[in-house]
C-alpha cells in the first residue's frame, strides 16, 4: 500500500531543493511509480527564480540579526548590519532602521545622511515626512532636491527596450511577475547643483603617530587629515600592556578642512577610530563653517572623551563622515 506520508516528505524536500519553485517529481513509492508535477512555473526557469529570491532570504535574516543587536543596544553594529540588508533587499525601511540604530549611537551625522538617502528612495510619502522630521531634529538639512530629467539617449535606450520583442507563454509571465515582486533599483541621491547637500562616508587606514591622512572632499570641502591630540606615548603602552590594561587617556580630535568653493560652506563632521572587525572604540562630531577659499581650518570634535590605551592599540582605520551645503 502507498505511504502517503512519504511521498509528502520527498516533495517538501524537492521544492527546498528547487527554492521554493514548481518542481517535477518521479518519486517511486511502496513500489508505485508516482509522477507529480507542479506546473505553476516552468521547470528551466525555476534556478533562476531560485537565485532572485536568496538576497531576499538573506536580507531578512541579516535585517533580524540587526534587530536582535538593536535591542541588545548594540547600536552601531545593527546599523550596519541594516545597512547590508539594505544593500541586499532594496528596501527602503531598512534604510530608516539605519538612520534611528546611528541615531541611538549618538551618531548624529551619519544619521542625517542615512535619512536623506532614505527619503531619495522611499515612495511613502508619510515615510519620507517622518524622515524629514527626525533630520531637523538632528540639526541636518532636510531638504532633497528632484533627480534631473533623463537625457535624450536616456530616453531612446528606454524607448528601444519598450519596443523590444517578448518571448510569448508562460515563461514571459513568470518572468513579469518575478520582475513585479522584486524591488526597483533606487537612483542614487543627486545633489543640487551648487548648493549640496555633499554627503561623504568612507574609511582611510589608520596612522598611530596622531596624524590620518584623509585627502577626500564633500562638495567643495576638502577634508585633508584627521589629527588625534594627547595621544598615548610609549612609556603609556608599556605600562598598559604590562600592568593596567583598563588604562586610559584623553585625546583630543581634529579635522582639518579647505573650501574649494566660492560661497560659505556650513557642515557636520564625524570621525570614528574602528577595529578591523567594525567595533568603534571612540567616535566624535561637530558642526562647523568655512568661508569661501579659506584653507587648513581646524575643526575641533572634542575634547572630554576618554579611551582605553589597550583600544588605542587596535584602531585599524578612521571613518570619516560629513554632510556639507552652502550657507
Amino acid at each position: 500500500m502507498c505511504n502517503p506520508l512519504k511521498l509528502l516528505k520527498m516533495l517538501r524536500s524537492a521544492a527546498r531543493r528547487r527554492g521554493g519553485a514548481a518542481v517535477a517529481l518521479l518519486a517511486t513509492v511502496c513500489g508505485a511509480t508516482t509522477l507529480v508535477l507542479a506546473p505553476t512555473v516552468p521547470l528551466a526557469l525555476a534556478p533562476r527564480l531560485a537565485a532572485a529570491a536568496q538576497p531576499a532570504e538573506d536580507a531578512k535574516a541579516i535585517a533580524e540579526l540587526a534587530k536582535r543587536r538593536y535591542q541588545e543596544g548594540q547600536f552601531d553594529i545593527a546599523a550596519r548590519l541594516y545597512l547590508k540588508a539594505y544593500e541586499l533587499a532594496k528596501r527602503p525601511p531598512l534604510l530608516f532602521n539605519c538612520g534611528r540604530a546611528r541615531e541611538a549611537a549618538g551618531q548624529k551625522v551619519e544619521a542625517v545622511a542615512i535619512y536623506q538617502q532614505y527619503i531619495a528612495v522611499e515612495k511613502d510619502v508619510a515615510g519620507r515626512e517622518e524622515a524629514r522630521a527626525r533630520i531637523e531634529a538632528l540639526g541636518g538639512d532636510a531638504r532633497t532636491p528632484e533627480p534631473p530629467p533623463k537625457s535624450d539617449s536616456v530616453k531612446k535606450d528606454s524607448a528601444k527596450k519598450d519596443a523590444a520583442p517578448t518571448v510569448a507563454g508562460k515563461v514571459e509571465s513568470a518572468k513579469s511577475d518575478a520582475a513585479k515582486s522584486e524591488p526597483t533599483k533606487p537612483e542614487p541621491a543627486k545633489s543640487e547643483a551648487g548648493k549640496g547637500p555633499w554627503v561623504l562616508d568612507k574609511a582611510v587606514p589608520f596612522d598611530r603617530s596622531g596624524v590620518t591622512k584623509v585627502g577626500l572632499n564633500a562638495g567643495p570641502l576638502l577634508i585633508t587629515e584627521v589629527l588625534a591630540k594627547r595621544v598615548p606615548t610609549a612609556g603609556d603602552i608599556a605600562k598598559a600592556t604590562a600592568d593596567d590594561p583598563e588604562d586610559t587617556f584623553h585625546p583630543v580630535l581634529q579635522v582639518t578642512v579647505t573650501n574649494s568653493g566660492t560661497s560659505e560652506l556650513a557642515f557636520g563632521i564625524a570621525a570614528r577610530f574602528e577595529t578591523a572587525d567594525g567595533r568603534v572604540t571612540i567616535g566624535c562630531d561637530s558642526k562647523d563653517s568655512i568661508d569661501a577659499g579659506e584653507q587648513n581650518n581646524h575643526t575641533t570634535l572634542c575634547t572630554l572623551t576618554t579611551m582605553k590605551v589597550a583600544d588605542w592599540l587596535k584602531v585599524s582605520r578612521v571613518r570619516v563622515v560629513a554632510n556639507v551645503r552652502v550657507r
